[in-house]
């Protein structure tokens, strides 16, 4: 580019590596006919539109994914009862009636949480599940 055809700075593309010489690009607005300027020009627009998309998409996918995990998993995802924690003791100490009660009141609590979460899935929730588990 010679000098005479540079833009002034304000229209020139503001892309972040402050090398583009492209001007800015033009919105029009419908209702009034008027012009605003962007502030990228129409080749940088369509590349950061792309990485946003790409962006949004895989973001998507992945919170559709850990929704049905919790809700395949709905015990992992909730608070857990303190019973539910088994403290290790020394062999001389512990008895098997505690550890069957503490283990058995940590199961009915888990599969109380279980049916108050477990709902139907979603058509997208059921295809995610196909789509990783064929």
């Amino acid at each position: 580019m010679t000098s005479t055809t540079t833009l002034p700075e304000d229209r020139r593309c503001r892309y972040k590596t402050g090398k583009c010489h492209y001007p800015r690009a033009l919105k029009t607005n419908k209702k009034d006919g008027t012009d605003a300027m962007l502030l990228l020009c129409e080749r940088h627009r369509r590349l950061q539109n792309k990485t946003k998309k790409r962006s949004d998409t895989k973001y998507k996918a992945d919170r559709a994914m850990l929704r049905v995990v919790k809700r395949l998993h709905p015990d992992l995802y909730t608070s857990r009862d303190s019973s539910c924690y088994l403290v290790p003791q020394s062999p001389a100490s512990s008895s098997s009636t505690s550890t069957t009660t503490e283990s058995s009141s940590c199961t009915s609590n888990a599969a109380k949480r279980f049916q108050s979460t477990s709902e139907q899935f979603s058509p997208s929730e059921l295809d995610m599940l196909a789509f990783y588990l064929l």
